[in-house]
């Protein structure tokens, strides 16, 4: 469905969030015949106080169960999905089944710009991937915008896109999606947020949904999950073209990127820590390599701009040293192999891992292997938080009942004293949770804020972020 389709016609928004709030400016700017908004439950007074300041009070809002709001979502044409609001809901299927058209934001937007869109998706990397391709495209000289769920929504961009887009599509956004983007690009694939999606499969399937059909598909050929769907010859890869294996075009060899055999942007410069870091700048360049970028003419413009390209907020971000321990918020790290690749950025240092919050009842083998391999060759410390915690703690001590002391805390506060106590010299304490934060506890910025706060009230305190 395109937005020109909305004209005329009733156009129920699902969610008065970010997404939410550009659906309905883009339904009105369409001159839909009647545009009304519903929520789950009681709209929370903040997101009623951002829907008023964004000019929309004089649309209604009502809770999605109460008779209002059932009466629009039963009158609707047309049904706009918030990210948050999964389409394999019985009450979304059964708008589905009576004739309604149920769409997202992702989807309307690519049906009408997907040609100047880069789309990134996977299971971890995309943020990062995200802001660096549009960071390092702007330096190349092309006007490129970084949107999608990395913060401003794509529909935000209405009606004046600039020439590019880079799109963050997160799995939820990816449900809906059927058209597709100009350049796809898949950087991880595992299991994750499996709840919303059903299964596994259905992840999986919704993730490829955005790769389908993309006029040029670029995949993580490091990563295993990739790595396999390539080797599978999945049909929703296409003629995929892989990036950051040692046998793809464009790779990392040492401390440079390579496109072919010629060297194009040094990586000595970077401020993007780890080796998965220096495959998500591979993913940046592949983007660049095959819109036809002079690689190699821009190389010193290029290897500038990375240099002044700062980790993103909560991604392997220092907040301080304290009596020579290292603290990195890696907050939004939400999944076992997250965690392990920010394990991975500081690969012989002491290390006290701070884990743990809902859980999701995902694998978390890839990540308790990890740990028992460390506690082999550097001091290891686990420090562990909520269910997911307790879990990751029990598999730890029994896949390494000598080798890893271990501490049960209550939050991330709690946790960042107690690592700066047991952490040995000179080591580092990694906030990287590998699970959400669960909901009555606020969201990843809110146990951020904590750690946060807790280290900078530590004795001792020098700022390094």
């Amino acid at each position: 469905m395109r937005t020109a389709e909305l004209a005329g016609r009733r156009v129920a928004v699902w969610g008065i969030g970010a997404e939410g709030r550009a659906a309905t400016r883009t339904a009105l700017r369409a001159a839909a015949r009647e545009v009304c908004a519903v929520v789950d439950g009681d709209p929370p007074p903040a997101a009623l106080a951002a829907w008023s300041a964004a000019g929309l009070g004089a649309v209604r809002v009502a809770g999605a169960a109460e008779p209002a709001g059932s009466a629009a979502l039963a009158a609707a044409d047309v049904v706009v999905l918030s990210p948050g609001v999964s389409p394999y809901r019985d009450d979304v299927g059964a708008l589905a089944r009576r004739g309604a058209a149920v769409t997202s934001g992702t989807q309307l937007f690519l049906a009408d710009h997907g040609g100047r869109t880069v789309a990134v998706t996977g299971s971890k990397g995309k943020s990062t991937v995200t802001r660096l391709t549009a960071h390092l495209l702007a330096a190349a000289g092309h006007d490129a915008v970084a949107a999608g769920n990395i913060g401003m929504p794509l529909l935000d961009l209405l009606p004046d896109p600039p020439g590019l887009v880079v799109g963050e599509v997160s799995s939820y956004q990816a449900a809906l999606v059927a058209s597709p983007p100009w350049v796809a690009v898949l950087t991880a694939l595992f299991p994750d947020h499996l709840p919303w999606h059903g299964g596994v499969g259905r992840y999986y399937r919704d993730k490829l949904r955005v790769v389908a059909g993309a006029g040029a598909v670029l995949a993580n050929g490091a990563d295993p999950g990739v790595r396999a769907r390539l080797a599978d010859r999945d049909p929703a890869l296409g003629a995929a073209v892989a990036y950051g294996s040692p046998d793809a075009r464009v790779r990392v060899a040492g401390a440079v990127v390579l496109a072919g055999d010629r060297p194009v942007l040094p990586l000595r410069r970077s401020r993007l820590p780890g080796a998965h870091n220096a495959v998500n700048v591979a993913a940046a360049v592949a983007v660049l390599d095959v819109l036809g970028v002079d690689l190699v003419g821009l190389s010193g413009r290029l290897e500038a701009a990375l240099a002044g390209f700062a980790p993103l907020r909560h991604r392997l971000e220092p907040v301080a040293t304290v009596g020579g321990l290292m603290f990195v918020d890696d907050s939004l790290a939400t999944s076992a192999q997250a965690a392990v690749a920010a394990c991975e950025a500081y690969p012989d240092r002491p290390l006290t891992l701070l884990v743990g919050g809902l859980d999701r009842g995902i694998d978390y083998r890839p990540l308790v292997t990890y740990l028992q391999a460390r506690a082999a060759r550097t001091s290891l410390v686990l420090v562990a938080m909520g269910e997911a915690g307790r879990r990751i703690a029990a598999d730890v001590s029994t896949a390494a009942p000598d080798g890893v002391p271990i501490e049960i805390v209550d939050d991330a506060g709690d946790g960042a004293r107690v690592a700066a106590k047991v952490t040995p010299p000179g080591g580092v304490v990694l906030f990287s949770p590998a699970a959400p934060s669960p909901p009555e506890h606020g969201g990843y910025r809110h146990r951020s804020a904590a750690f946060v706060t807790a280290v900078r009230a530590l004795p001792g305190r020098a700022l390094t972020g």
